[in-house]
């Protein structure tokens, strides 16, 4: 059980488990429709735990007019590498932030990162 998992009530959690050997989540429908619902109705309030880190979950619909750096940025804040949307690559820290992603999701490419979390 992660750190600080005692503190919240059972029925504020809406499913458990451990991810794949990729470290992806994996939901069945179910979880999904559940998870949808709860994020709905409290997008600031739905959070991730695990081990070490706790992330608040950001939905954001992929526009077809999105560059590849718009999705590196996107993905860097749904992955918690930002506390918000990078405007550019020099903007609060971006290449850093790029950097560490890249070395913790072993890829030599940044723009690899935005397919990590792409569904």
């Amino acid at each position: 059980m992660p750190d600080g998992m005692a503190y919240v009530d059972d029925k504020q959690l809406l499913a458990s488990g451990k991810t794949d050997d990729d470290g992806n989540i994996k939901l069945t429908a179910d979880q999904e429709k559940q998870l949808a619902v709860a994020y709905a109705g409290h997008p600031d309030s739905t959070w991730i735990v695990y081990p070490g880190h706790v992330a608040r979950l950001r939905v954001a619909e992929e526009s077809p007019d999105w560059t590849e750096k718009e999705k590196l940025f996107h993905a860097l804040h749904a992955a918690d590498f930002s506390a918000g949307l990078h405007g550019t690559l020099f903007d609060d820290a971006a290449l850093s932030h790029a950097s560490y992603a890249k070395t913790a999701f072993e890829v030599s490419d940044p723009m690899a990162i935005f397919s990590k979390f792409k569904v």
